[in-house]
């Protein structure tokens, strides 16, 4: 794996371990969601740039897991949940909404999902850039 690989698989792990040990509570599920988004971006730009030799600069879920799809053979990942957290993410970076969904801030069980969903592309990550031996 290049060094370049494994700096964005590092930092997709950091934003997972943070999105993992923000408390449970109604007042932070906007910070898990955020560190979640940054967990599945970095992943999938690690993924991309191992198999592609590019790294978008973009934030759009969606699209890099379109990317990621194009690049990775049977590679699957839900996108509803990548929309919801693209559409958060997109909304804290400006006044106004501060990373709310279209109901408003994300519930506890939102921010479950959240974080399981990023535990498992981080994984999957993983698995895909293990060395075959």
């Amino acid at each position: 794996m290049s060094p370049s690989v494994e700096a964005w698989l590092q930092k997709a792990e950091e934003d997972l371990r943070l999105a993992e040990v923000i408390p449970m509570d109604p007042l932070l599920t906007g910070g898990i969601a955020f560190h979640a988004q940054q967990c599945i971006e970095k992943s999938f730009k690690a993924l991309l740039l191992a198999r592609t030799d590019a790294c978008p600069r973009v934030h759009d879920l969606v699209r890099l897991s379109s990317l990621v799809t194009a690049a990775v053979p049977k590679w699957e990942s839900d996108p509803g949940l990548l929309d919801e957290l693209t559409v958060l993410y997109t909304d804290a970076r400006y006044p106004g909404d501060f990373g709310l969904l279209p109901s408003g801030r994300p519930s506890v069980e939102d921010a479950r999902r959240f974080r399981a969903g990023a535990r498992s592309i981080f994984e999957s990550t993983r698995r895909h850039l293990r060395p075959s031996g």
